[in-house]
């Protein structure tokens, strides 16, 4: 029987512990949304769901295409795509006008 040795499994075979890459940055279906997680090399993070991550691709791939991910990333653009509404560039024109 094989060690349980951190990084080896039961049957022997050396587990391998992926890294988030910087690659993945400039990569068109993950680049707009990941980053590193702050709490470790081992994680990414998804900016829009605010959710660590296992960084291998292939996870990285399924979370671009879930459900959570997709409405998260939907109100994120919503919400920038808001025009600032005319009466508070009125208000703040007045407030600077009052203050001189």
């Amino acid at each position: 029987m094989a060690s349980s040795s951190a990084g080896v499994t039961r049957s022997g075979v050396k587990k391998y512990a992926q890294k988030y890459c910087k690659e993945w940055e400039y990569d068109p279906n993950l680049k707009d949304w990941i980053c590193p997680d702050p709490t470790g090399e081992n994680y990414a993070r998804c900016k829009y769901c605010k959710v660590t991550l296992v960084p291998h691709k292939k996870e990285l791939n399924y979370h671009a295409k879930s459900k959570k991910h997709i409405k998260a990333v939907s109100l994120d653009k919503a919400a920038k795509s808001c025009q600032q509404l005319s009466f508070i560039k009125t208000v703040s024109k007045r407030i600077t006008k009052l203050r001189n």
